[in-house]
C-alpha cells in the first residue's frame, strides 16, 4: 500500500464496449475512476466476423497511458478480464495467426457442435463438463475450424482464450485462467484440468493450452516495449477471475436466498454454488456450471440481453433516427405495455441485423400483432426479457432447491429502471439493482486480494455492501 491507500488498474472488455477503471482501496471503501472507455467494433472479412486484436490492445495501452498522464503511476497491478468462448491462435513464433472469429458468426453452426457429441455422447458430455450446450462454445468453434481450416489448425502451437491473449500480449507469459476455461467444454469438473475424451474427439494435444491457473494468480511484468510505449514502470499483471461474469458475481453481496442476473450484451441468470449441478432436471434444461472465484460454481443460463436494445438503435441510427439508449429508456417508460412477447433466444436474434424488421417478422411468423412505434419495439424487448427472467428464476429455484426471494440486478442493466422494475413485477421479488461496474469491480477485488490489502472475498463483500448505494425495486401490481 502506497501510505494509506492501494491503487490497480482493471481492463473490462463487453462485447460492444471497453473500459478501464482505476480502483482505490482506502479506510473508507473502494473508489471506482474511469480512466478510458472505448467501443468494440468487430470487423468483417469475406469469411468471417472477428475481433480486432490490434485495435482492442491499442486502447489498452492508451489506458496505461492516460493512467500515467492523469496521475496514478503509483499503480501496484493490473488486470483483464473480458466475455468467454472465444481465443486466439498462436503459431510457432509465438505470433497470433489471425484475428479471432466472434462468438456470434454465422458459421457456428448446430451441425458441427452436433458432430462432437455424437462422437462423445450429450450426457456424458454434461456430466463431465456441466457446462451447456451453445454452438459457439470453445469446443464446437474448434471442431469447425478443424473441418475448414485444416492447415491453418495444424500450425497452431498454442490457444489462448482473449483474456490470455492480451496478459500474453502485455508480458510475454501465456497462461490459461481458470473461469474462462471453463466456458470452452472442456474442463472436466471433477478434476478441474482439460477432459481427455473431449480433446480425443478434437484430434487436440493438451501441450497447446498453457497450464491452468486460478484467478489472483502473478502473470508476470508488463514487458520492457509496453513499459516505454506507456511511460510507465515494471508493474505486475494479474489475472482477475478472466471470465467477465466471473468477475461480476464476485462482486455481488449475496443473501442466502438470493439468485443474479448479469445484465449487458447477455443475460447470465443463475446462483452461486459450492458444488456443481448436473442433475438430469440440469441437463434436461441446459443449465451450465461454470467455473468461479475460489473453487466456486456459476450455475446459471445464458440468454439474449441488451443485444436487443443496442442492435435496434443500431438500425434505427442506420435509418438516420437521432436515438440513443437514454432517449430510448425514456419513450419506453412512457409506452403502455402491449402484452406482446419474443422469445429472446429466437435464432433469429442472435446475429447482428436489423433488429426493428427483424421483431417486426417474428411477430409475423407467428402471428401477432404487428407493432410499428420504436418504443413500443423497445417495450416489447424488456417485458419479454423480464417474462425469460421469471421463467429462469423459477427453474433456477427449482433445480438448486432455493427458495429465491431476492435478485441482485448487476451490470448495464441495473441503470434501466424500466427493465428493473419490471422484472420485480414479472418475478414477484425483490430486485436489488447494482453495482453498475460490478464486473470491473470484481476484477479490482481479485487484485486488491492478491496483493493483501483485502483479506478474502468475505471482507471485500462487506466493503461493497457497506460502499455502495443499491436501488431496490419491490413487485408493484
Amino acid at each position: 500500500m502506497h501510505g494509506d491507500y492501494m491503487k490497480v488498474l482493471s481492463f473490462d472488455l463487453g462485447a460492444s464496449s471497453g473500459r478501464a477503471v482505476l480502483g482505490i482501496h482506502h479506510e473508507q471503501g473502494i473508489k471506482l475512476i474511469e480512466i478510458h472507455r472505448f467501443v468494440n467494433r468487430p470487423i468483417k472479412d469475406n469469411q468471417h466476423v472477428r475481433w480486432d486484436i490490434p485495435m482492442l490492445f491499442k486502447e489498452i495501452k492508451k489506458g496505461i497511458s492516460k493512467c500515467v498522464e492523469l496521475g496514478h503511476r503509483d499503480i501496484t497491478s493490473i488486470s483483464i478480464d473480458t466475455w468467454g468462448v472465444d481465443f486466439g491462435l498462436i503459431d510457432s513464433n509465438g505470433v497470433l495467426m489471425q484475428n479471432p472469429i466472434h462468438y456470434r458468426d454465422p458459421s457456428f453452426s448446430d451441425q458441427h457442435m452436433e458432430s462432437i457429441i455424437s462422437k462423445i455422447g450429450r450426457e456424458k458430455m454434461y456430466k463431465a463438463t456441466g457446462i451447456q450446450f451453445i454452438n459457439f462454445n470453445s469446443i464446437y468453434q474448434l471442431a469447425y475450424l478443424k473441418s475448414f481450416y485444416p492447415d491453418l489448425m495444424r500450425n497452431v502451437h498454442h490457444i489462448l482464450w482473449i483474456p490470455d491473449l492480451f496478459n500474453y500480449l502485455l508480458t510475454g507469459v501465456m497462461v490459461t485462467e481458470y473461469t474462462v476455461a471453463t466456458t470452452s467444454g472442456m474442463i472436466n469438473l471433477e478434476n478441474h484440468t482439460w477432459d481427455v475424451d473431449i480433446l480425443n474427439a478434437l484430434d487436440l494435444d493438451c501441450g497447446v493450452f498453457p497450464p491452468l491457473q486460478d484467478a489472483g494468480t502473478q502473470v508476470g511484468f508488463l514487458s520492457e516495449d509496453i513499459m516505454k510505449e506507456c511511460k510507465i514502470g515494471k508493474i505486475p499483471v494479474h489475472l482477475s477471475a478472466s471470465h467477465d461474469t466471473a468477475s461480476a458475481v464476485l462482486a455481488i453481496p449475496f443473501s442466502s436466498n438470493s439468485a443474479f442476473i448479469s445484465c449487458g450484451t447477455w443475460s447470465l441468470i443463475g446462483v452461486e454454488l459450492e458444488k456443481p449441478i448436473t442433475t438430469k432436471l440440469s441437463y434436461q434444461a441446459n443449465y451450465t456450471n461454470e467455473g468461479g472465484y475460489g473453487g466456486t460454481i456459476r450455475f446459471l443460463k445464458n440468454i439474449n440481453g441488451l443485444w436487443l436494445i443496442q442492435e435496434l438503435i443500431k438500425s434505427l441510427e442506420e435509418s438516420q433516427v437521432v436515438i440513443n439508449y437514454e432517449m430510448l429508456e425514456e419513450e419506453i417508460a412512457r409506452t403502455k405495455s402491449m402484452e406482446c412477447y419474443i422469445n429472446p433466444n429466437d435464432k433469429l436474434f442472435m446475429e447482428s441485423g436489423n433488429m426493428f424488421h427483424k421483431i417486426q417478422q417474428y411477430f409475423r411468423e407467428h402471428n401477432m400483432p404487428i407493432l410499428e412505434s420504436r418504443s413500443e419495439i423497445g417495450r416489447c424487448i424488456l417485458e419479454s426479457l423480464a417474462q425469460t427472467y421469471l421463467i429462469n428464476i423459477n427453474q433456477l429455484g427449482d433445480i438448486s432447491h432455493k427458495e429465491i426471494d431476492t435478485i441482485h440486478l448487476v451490470g448495464g442493466g441495473a441503470q434501466s429502471e424500466v427493465l428493473c422494475q419490471l422484472t420485480a413485477n414479472k418475478t414477484h421479488r425483490k430486485v436489488i439493482a447494482g453495482p453498475v461496474e460490478a464486473t470491473a469491480l470484481g476484477n479490482i477485488i481479485t487484485q486488491l486480494i492478491a496483493l493483501k490489502s483485502i483479506k478474502d472475498l468475505v471482507e471485500a463483500r462487506d466493503i461493497i455492501r457497506k460502499s455502495y448505494e443499491f436501488k431496490e425495486y419491490l413487485p408493484q401490481s
